[in-house]
């Protein structure tokens, strides 16, 4: 009775050995074809050990065993079709570089001898050559060279359903990239010009080194932070934060009233270290001894997103 029991049990244990082993394989073949058939190799050896021709309960073990390794070779043929089609960054990147449209157009822009040749690609043509007019009457004008530009992302607009893809940009005087944006519309893909000089020609490093005029617009990064420069008159009324525009080693302090609407509205969005990327309208104060401190005036736009 004790041996009969003893077999029963150890009947009992083969069969769950056997399961875990076929259930851990099938686990693994689902990342590898290999261990399918190597892991369902030891589930059969323990179960065909105990066996023996007097016990007519174990006989029925060993026959499905061979049925479930027969099968595995379909799933290990087609696993590496579904691994090599199965790879969502490179099909990202492909979509974005497969238009050819947007990139035409931006070379296109970048190519233009002058600004009237490049207004054909700019975004809102109307208001945007007179502004190109007036710029180029005092900075010099003509084509801008490149060594690669690249897409960096796309976007969507809610508002208007129109796509926007951003470009990085590489220049000699550029190395880290120059990030402009083109906008998809009834007539084609067209350059935000405005951003781009604005990046291309420092706007926002020479206004805080105090040249041109004493206030600006500019497409900025804020942050919050801690002053910890040299005390100026009125500084303690004031709350620092920091701006970085998407150029390297160009960030300064700003500083609004504290406790006004505006320093509670920067506060809350720039809460816990999270970046605020708005466009800023900023006045430079001075303070004596030719000495100046940057004052941000109001917000003109959440975002950088194009707008007439």
């Amino acid at each position: 009775m004790q041996l009969k029991l003893f077999r029963t049990v150890l009947v009992l244990s083969c069969a769950v050995a056997a399961l875990t082993g076929l259930v851990t394989g099938y686990l693994l073949g689902l990342r590898s074809p290999r261990p399918l058939v190597s892991e369902t190799k030891p589930a059969k050896e323990p179960a065909t050990r105990p066996a023996t021709k007097a016990d007519p309960v174990e006989a029925p073990l060993p026959a499905p065993e061979p049925g479930p390794v027969k099968p595995s070779p379909p799933p290990i043929k087609t696993t590496p079709p579904v691994d090599q089609s199965a790879t969502p960054p490179p099909v990202e990147e492909t979509a974005l570089k497969a238009i050819p449209a947007p990139e035409a157009a931006l070379k296109a822009f970048l190519a233009a001898p002058d600004w009237k040749s490049r207004a054909l690609h700019v975004l809102h043509p109307a208001e945007t050559t007179a502004k190109m007019e007036t710029y180029h009457a005092t900075t010099p004008d003509g084509p801008t060279a490149f060594t690669s530009l690249r897409a960096d992302a796309s976007h969507g607009d809610g508002e208007k359903s129109a796509r926007l893809l951003s470009y990085l940009i590489v220049t000699e005087s550029h190395p880290d990239g120059l990030p402009v944006a083109l906008v998809e519309t009834p007539e084609g893909w067209k350059v935000d010009w405005e951003t781009f000089v604005e990046f291309r020609d420092d706007h926002f490093g020479r206004f805080a080194a105090g040249q041109g005029g004493e206030a600006g617009a500019f497409h900025v990064l804020v942050r919050n932070t801690h002053y910890f420069g040299e005390p100026f008159p009125g500084s303690d009324q004031l709350t620092a934060f920091r701006l970085d525009p998407p150029l390297p080693d160009r960030n300064h302090y700003a500083f609004v009233p504290t406790g006004s609407d505006l320093h509670k509205t920067l506060a809350g969005v720039t809460e816990w270290g999270r970046p605020f990327a708005p466009v800023l309208q900023l006045v430079r104060k001075p303070h004596g001894d030719r000495k100046f401190h940057l004052e941000i005036e109001s917000i003109l736009a959440p975002n950088w997103r194009p707008r007439e």
